[in-house]
């Protein structure tokens, strides 16, 4: 069947246009990825006294280092309720040119030499990522049923991309051209957004713009699929959307707004952001074979290549048994790592022994969270939340994760400057094994299945 579709010119029209959409707004995951792996490879650069070497004009100690950071999450929840809301009035494919112009803006004023305006571009950058809740409910609202999880890996490989540029332009060139150069995707993506990307359908309906609707199903669907389509959109779209107080009494949406928020706690907590931003710093080993940012660079280019088999991890397994067995094996992961720091830091005498054992260990977590953990948690994002229920609970998940790594973010520095790094690695195994066992009591799976009958599977126990 597949090898007679590529002779189907309308299918690979089709499919140039929804991979290519899905391609230019995921340039904004990989501004995401960008933004939190910024701080890696000049962590000590801003530490420096060289002004030449720095973005401002003075060392910054640690907590200033901890604002720096954590004003990308503060940003990013702000942007969340921003983007859902701006969404539903100037529809996905405007709200996405904003978001690229914001994310441009941020980059370019961490350029300009000072402290304050250093962490304004920060702030921005965080605001216009917090919008990328979005991105996933277009992925999901554009995509079909067959296509939906590689849509989805496509965030998931973006993010990674964005990390991995980030860790490889900020090892070789100054900071300030590193900022210049974090800008210049968003470039590309404000052009590729205003040339090809098509609105949502589901906003046209609900927009009452059912003949532009159409024409973009037309464009994306088989003729003959285009008018069950249409219905489906029209009855997820007819329901009222209902305010917090209708999620919390209403069993479906309670229910799959706490799915949501435990996956997304899990995500983001077993270690993403601490990983992703101080990848190079946790990799900087005394009598290191090679430098923490190579390595970083290393790990990086495994999570792009891992990135590109996630869908077939996610259709061939299931989200729910992926997500419990990435959990299970990240706790062997930073247990590994928490004891090394632990021995580190009291001074054992073979401590340059570990040195491979602490990369693998980094290297393997770094492989599920691309593999599994995010991704999953944007895609249960897309699956689970009822479609009256999506423009108040996606960014209420959304923001709930970044104030999780808002708060990882910010510890870091400081207690990497008092030596208790060991602590928050054990603290983050316990808290995925723990995870494990509650996921597969309570977690459904929902593969292959459409969103109408997800819905159906969470009535189940009503």
């Amino acid at each position: 069947m597949l090898y007679l579709q590529w002779y189907d010119h309308s299918y690979i029209r089709r499919s140039l246009l929804l991979y290519g959409s899905v391609f230019a707004v995921n340039l904004l995951s990989m501004a995401q990825g960008m933004g939190l792996a910024f701080i890696s490879p000049i962590y000590y650069k801003l530490q420096a006294n060289d002004t030449s070497i720095n973005l401002v004009d003075r060392p910054l100690g640690s907590e200033q280092i901890s604002i720096f950071v954590g004003l990308l999450h503060i940003g990013a929840i702000l942007g969340c309720f921003i983007a859902q809301a701006i969404a539903d009035v100037i529809g996905r494919k405007n709200l996405f040119h904003l978001l690229a112009w914001i994310i441009l803006a941020g980059f370019l004023l961490q350029a300009t030499g000072n402290l304050y305006t250093l962490y304004l571009g920060r702030f921005l950058v965080g605001l216009g990522s917090g919008g990328g809740v979005v991105i996933f409910l277009y992925a999901a609202e554009i995509s079909e049923i067959h296509n939906r999880a590689s849509t989805a890996t496509i965030t998931s490989i973006m993010f990674a991309v964005g990390r991995l540029y980030a860790y490889c332009i900020g090892k070789t060139v100054s900071a300030r051209l590193y900022c210049f150069l974090c800008a210049a995707p968003m470039a590309l993506c404000i052009v590729l957004i205003v040339s090809i990307v098509p609105e949502s359908p589901f906003y046209l309906v609900e927009k009452k713009q059912d003949t532009e609707a159409l024409k973009v199903l037309y464009k994306l669907r088989p003729t003959e699929k285009v008018a069950e389509d249409i219905r489906d959109i029209k009855i997820l779209t007819s329901a009222k959307k209902i305010q917090l107080k209708g999620i919390l009494t209403d069993y479906v949406s309670r229910k799959a707004l706490l799915i949501c928020l435990w996956v997304r706690f899990l995500a983001i907590f077993s270690g993403v952001v601490i990983v992703v931003g101080f990848l190079g710093v946790i990799l900087d080993f005394p009598n290191g074979h090679l430098s923490g940012d190579t390595y970083a660079i290393i790990v990086g280019g495994l999570k792009v290549i891992s990135g590109c088999s996630t869908s077939l991890f996610v259709d061939n397994i299931g989200r729910r048994t992926l997500l419990i067995t990435c959990l299970l094996i990240t706790v062997v992961c930073h247990t590994i790592t928490g004891i090394y720091f632990s021995l580190k830091y009291s001074n054992y005498k073979y401590i340059d022994d570990w040195e491979f054992v602490v990369v693998v260990s980094v290297a393997i977590y770094g492989l599920l969270q691309t593999l599994g953990l995010r991704m999953l948690a944007g895609l249960v994002l897309g699956e689970m939340l009822p479609n009256d229920a999506k423009p108040l609970a996606a960014p209420i998940v959304t923001a709930f994760g970044f104030a999780i790594g808002l708060v990882t973010s910010i510890c870091f520095p400081l207690l990497e400057a008092n030596s208790l790094l060991n602590h928050l690695f054990f603290a983050m195994s316990f808290t995925c094994l723990v995870g494990a066992a509650i996921s597969y009591m309570y977690i459904p799976e929902t593969k292959q299945k459409s969103l109408l009958e997800i819905q159906a599977i969470l009535k189940e126990n009503m």
